[in-house]
């Protein structure tokens, strides 16, 4: 599905309880706009590339935590809880 791929939306624990968003970039795509509505609330995750630098906007539901990976020499990886998050990256597709 695109919200699982393409976005990074997934599961990391029944019901979505706890979040993993690993978004994937492949080919030419320069953005992604997703989400999936949970049992807890709504979830997103939207991407874009511009000038070489990934910009990728988060949003974890109330009474959920996340796991968000970020691609990219300086992107890592973050736990966070309900909130909405901006990370950016460099080189998002290793080139």
């Amino acid at each position: 599905m695109f919200y699982q791929t393409l976005a990074g939306i997934r599961p990391a624990a029944p019901g979505f309880k706890k979040i993993l968003i690993q978004p994937a970039m492949v080919g030419d795509l320069t953005w992604v706009k997703a989400h999936f509505d949970s049992s807890y609330g709504r979830i997103v995750s939207d991407w874009k590339i511009e000038g070489g630098q990934l910009i990728m906007d988060v949003t974890i539901p109330a009474n959920t935590t996340a796991t968000i990976v970020v691609p990219g020499k300086n992107g890592g990886t973050h736990e966070v809880g309900s909130g909405h998050y901006q990370f950016t990256a460099n080189d998002p597709k290793g080139k």
